[in-house]
C-alpha cells in the first residue's frame, strides 16, 4: 500500500511593451480556449437525454466534447487505450465514455479547475480498463455468476491500476481513482474496504458516475432501470455508501436535464416529464393527455423515449 499512497537588442520600454502585448494576447487566447471548452446547458441536455433514451448518437457526441478532444490530442495513449476497450467489449467501451461524461459534469458542478476536470475525465475513461484482463464469458455471463467469477471481476480495479501505470502522463490521483472507484463510504467496497479518508475525491466522483450509468444501461444479464430509480437509490441507501458532497450536486442538478423527455408509464400512457421537485427527484410529475400525473408506487416510469 505504501507504493499506492506515494505513487511516482531592445530598449527597456520596448521590451516591457512587448511583454505586455504577449501577456495580453495570451490572456485572450486562454479565455478563447476556456470558452471553447465550455458546454452549454443545451448541449449537456441533449447528451444526458440521448443517454437516458439509449440513443447511439450519444457516444459520438461525448467524444466530440472539446475537453475530450483536447485530452485525446494531448495524450493519444488515452485514446488508444479506449480503442482497446472498444475492441474487447462494446458495453465496457460505452460505459467508460458515459462514466467519463457524468464524472466531468460532477467535477464542473464542484468547480474543479480545468486541469483536474481533464484528469477526472481520464479516470472515467480508464476506470474499467482492468476488465481487459477478465474473460469475456465471465464479463458477459447471462446466468448468475459464481463466487469465484465475482472474485475475478472484482480484481479489475487492481488489473486496471497496473495497466495504466504503463500509460504516459497519468498521475497518481487518476491511478488511485481507477484502483479505488469501488470503495464505499461504509467500507463495504473493494479491493481494500478502505476508510473514506483514504479514498481520493476522483475515485468518489467516479463511483457515483459509474453506478448511475450502470443502473441506467442495458446489460446482457439485466435490463436498464430508469434514471429516476437511480435517483431514488442515491437519495436513500446511497447516502450511506457514497460521499454526500458529491451526491448533493448530482441529485440537485442531473434530474433537471430530463425535463421535457417523453416517457412510457406503467399504465401504458405516454407523457412528458413536466417537473422534478428538488426533494423528490425519483418521482417526477408527468404531463399526459389526461392531466398531470405524480409518479410513485402506483404509476411509475417504464422507460424514457
Amino acid at each position: 500500500m505504501g507504493e499506492i499512497i506515494k505513487l511516482n537588442e531592445l530598449g527597456e520600454d520596448d521590451l516591457c511593451r512587448g511583454i505586455s502585448f504577449y501577456m495580453l494576447a495570451k490572456d485572450f487566447a486562454d479565455i478563447k480556449q476556456q470558452n471553447k471548452s465550455r458546454l452549454s446547458g443545451k448541449e449537456i441536455k441533449i447528451i444526458v437525454q440521448s443517454l437516458a433514451a439509449g440513443r447511439d448518437c450519444a457516444w459520438e457526441k461525448i467524444q466530440n466534447i472539446a475537453l475530450f478532444k483536447s485530452l485525446f490530442a494531448e495524450n493519444p495513449d488515452i485514446k488508444t487505450s479506449l480503442e482497446k476497450i472498444k475492441n474487447y467489449d462494446e458495453y465496457t467501451y460505452k460505459h467508460s465514455l458515459n462514466t467519463a461524461f457524468y464524472a466531468m459534469l460532477i467535477a464542473k458542478w464542484l468547480r474543479f479547475p480545468e486541469k483536474q476536470v481533464k484528469e477526472i475525465i481520464t479516470a472515467g475513461l480508464l476506470h474499467d480498463i482492468g476488465k481487459l484482463k477478465i474473460p469475456l464469458d465471465v464479463l458477459n455471463k447471462k446466468e448468475k455468476i459464481t463466487d469465484y467469477e465475482y472474485g475475478l471481476i472484482k480484481n479489475h480495479t487492481i488489473y486496471g491500476f497496473n495497466l495504466i501505470r504503463e500509460i504516459r502522463g497519468i498521475n497518481d490521483a487518476v491511478r488511485q481513482a481507477v484502483l479505488l472507484h469501488h470503495e464505499r463510504a461504509d467500507r463495504s467496497g473493494y479491493p481494500f474496504n478502505s476508510h473514506p479518508a483514504n479514498v481520493n475525491v476522483y475515485a468518489k466522483i467516479i463511483a457515483v458516475a459509474d453506478v448511475y450509468d450502470a443502473m441506467c444501461s442495458d446489460r446482457v444479464y439485466k435490463k436498464r432501470k430508469s434514471p429516476f430509480a437511480a435517483f431514488g437509490m442515491f437519495k436513500n441507501e446511497g447516502r450511506e455508501i457514497f460521499d454526500a458532497k458529491i451526491l448533493k450536486p448530482f441529485l440537485s442538478r442531473m434530474p433537471k436535464y430530463l425535463v421535457g423527455m417523453d416517457v412510457l408509464l406503467s399504465d401504458g400512457i405516454i407523457g412528458t416529464i413536466y417537473e422534478i421537485l428538488p426533494d423528490l427527484p425519483e418521482y417526477p410529475l408527468v404531463k399526459t393527455p389526461y392531466g398531470l400525473v405524480a409518479t410513485g408506487s402506483e404509476v411509475f416510469i417504464i422507460r424514457l423515449i
